[in-house]
């Protein structure tokens, strides 16, 4: 465990690969190996503790820059010139990248300004057809998919429209909160 939080530096901030990687023995694919375990291991208590903090939701923009830094190192490192590099780390990104958007998904669906989300889609193209192709070496990657799968399952099969579909519709997210919001009802 004391990997674990030694990837975690200044307490409450986010692994940053740039950190992970600036020392003689910590190759890239030690300091993404080594996030990927934090993400699985440590990220939804980052979460929680962040929600608790004085800045509530700016953990999501810190959040959404920290894996953009990941996935861009993950990329370059697991698959370059648009070959698979390395498969087992290529299947590790893709359950992390997962991971990452259902715990997102799971905070805001708690928050009640935003529990909508509960009844709406998360539809990714091809996001299903994604699992049959994972290389999974170990039992435990293989369940945190199969519970990746049945999240991800459960929210395609909503029947209102994801965010970024049928922006028009009655039933869209943006229209339902545009009808509940008294500021924008009060400017119409």
């Amino acid at each position: 465990h004391s990997t674990l939080t030694s990837v975690a530096y200044e307490g409450d901030e986010l692994p940053q690969l740039s950190v992970l990687t600036n020392h003689d023995d910590d190759a890239m694919g030690i300091a993404l190996t080594r996030i990927e375990i934090w993400v699985q291991s440590c990220l939804e208590q980052w979460i929680n503790r962040s929600l608790l903090s004085k800045n509530g939701y700016k953990f999501f923009e810190n959040l959404q820059s920290f894996y953009e830094d990941y996935q861009r190192a993950a990329l370059d490192f697991y698959y370059s010139n648009n070959q698979s590099t390395d498969s087992i780390g290529y299947s590790r990104f893709i359950l992390t990248s997962l991971t990452i958007i259902r715990l997102m998904h799971i905070k805001l669906c708690e928050d009640t300004r935003f529990e909508r989300l509960k009844v709406h889609a998360i539809r990714i193209p091809h996001l299903l057809n994604l699992f049959e192709f994972l290389i999974l070496p170990n039992r435990d990657n293989m369940i945190r998919a199969r519970d990746l799968y049945d999240y991800f399952l459960e929210f395609n099969e909503k029947r209102y429209p994801d965010l970024l579909s049928d922006i028009d519709s009655q039933s869209a997210v943006g229209v339902h909160f545009a009808e509940q919001s008294v500021e924008i009802n009060e400017n119409l």
